[in-house]
């Protein structure tokens, strides 16, 4: 069986979130929500606005763009990878809109976020607020949850959703160090202290 340690990492979340007794109903919300990415987009418009943490606001939307583009309209075209519950011939569970499985968009996007906050609050964020690093706790809980969801509901394999990870990870380090450039070179020329 091609997929029988992906399957069997899927099924096992899937066995802990029955076990647990959490509804299902649960488990596809947070997956609509989370993977919805004008949801991302509006986080990152809510940062903006408030002037303290504006370039985390700009980080997040940069992030959740580069993640849509590189993730589902290019890496979804290359892997074609059908989705387990397709591998086991079952209906979609959940709300679902046809793409190909890997990799994972809502595991990404999900990482993007939480590593965007993590960076920030670690390399551009100089007061080192608590409200930050909250929010980038809470974040990485979000990630973890949605990427357990989607592997229980049977929308990815595992394999998908570690390198939606990966590459959710290495798309916030690259937009927060890029702030970090022009932040330092905007200081620089104008020799003012940006708060962040």
């Amino acid at each position: 069986m091609e997929n029988s340690f992906d399957l069997a990492i899927s099924n096992f979340f899937k066995e802990i979130i029955l076990e647990l007794g959490v509804n299902g109903k649960y488990a596809e919300l947070l997956t609509v929500v989370s993977g919805f990415f004008l949801f991302f987009i509006a986080i990152g418009v809510f940062f903006v606005i408030k002037k303290e943490y504006r370039v985390l606001g700009l980080v997040l939307i940069i992030a959740g763009l580069l993640t849509f583009v590189i993730n589902d309209l290019t890496l979804k075209k290359i892997f074609i990878r059908e989705r387990p519950f397709q591998y086991y011939g079952l209906d979609a569970p959940g709300f679902y809109i046809y793409s190909n499985s890997f990799p994972s968009g809502h595991s990404a996007l999900s990482s993007a976020g939480a590593f965007s906050f993590l960076f920030y609050y670690l390399f551009l964020n100089k007061r080192k607020s608590i409200t930050l690093m909250i929010y980038s706790i809470i974040s990485f809980c979000i990630c973890f949850a949605v990427m357990i969801s989607r592997m229980a509901l049977l929308h990815h394999y595992f394999t998908d959703c570690l390198v939606g990870l990966l590459e959710g990870s290495l798309i916030a380090l690259l937009t927060n160090y890029v702030a970090l450039i022009i932040v330092r070179k905007i200081e620089k020329k104008k020799n003012i202290q940006i708060e962040l």
